[in-house]
């Protein structure tokens, strides 16, 4: 027996296969299974993943994922193939796993920001670092280097 995500009522039971059909017939089971495309083996803990779809912060970053970190207070970027299906990862992260923290070094997009809760795609199309320090809280905007922005 498949349980499968949404589902309330056991499977067997009428109140369960109805469930069932009603989520097959409306796609209402929100995807499917896969497994994860990157893996830290230190514990980390993501916060938000974001698609920049935007030019502002330069061609390089079009269309690539952003993964911010709570514990570590470190963006990641991971490049994706041109179908957007899976991260262009080579060297010891081909494998798809950072065994050490510092393995993942190379993929550090930004640091520093105290403990990440948040991060959004602004209405000025960069990325908005919304971080905590103590008891307090700082909005960030990452602007390009060399950019006169206020």
């Amino acid at each position: 027996m498949t349980q499968l995500p949404g589902l309330s009522a056991k499977y067997e039971s009428l109140v369960g296969r109805l469930q069932q059909f009603w989520f097959e017939l409306t796609g209402r089971f929100g995807g499917k299974y896969s497994n994860p495309e990157f893996a830290w083996n230190n514990p980390v803990a993501p916060t938000a993943i974001r698609f920049l779809y935007s030019h502002e912060l330069g061609e390089r970053y079009v269309n690539d994922a952003f993964v911010a970190i709570f514990n570590t207070g470190y963006i990641f970027h991971f490049e994706l193939n041109d179908d957007r299906t899976e991260f262009v990862l080579d060297g010891d992260l081909a494998d798809g796993a950072a065994d050490e923290f510092n393995e993942a070094d190379d993929l550090v997009f930004a640091k520093n920001f105290g403990r990440i809760t948040d991060m959004a795609i602004g209405p000025d199309d960069y990325l908005d670092v919304l971080a905590i320090h103590g008891l307090e809280g700082t909005i960030y905007i990452i602007i390009p280097a060399g950019n006169n922005q206020p």
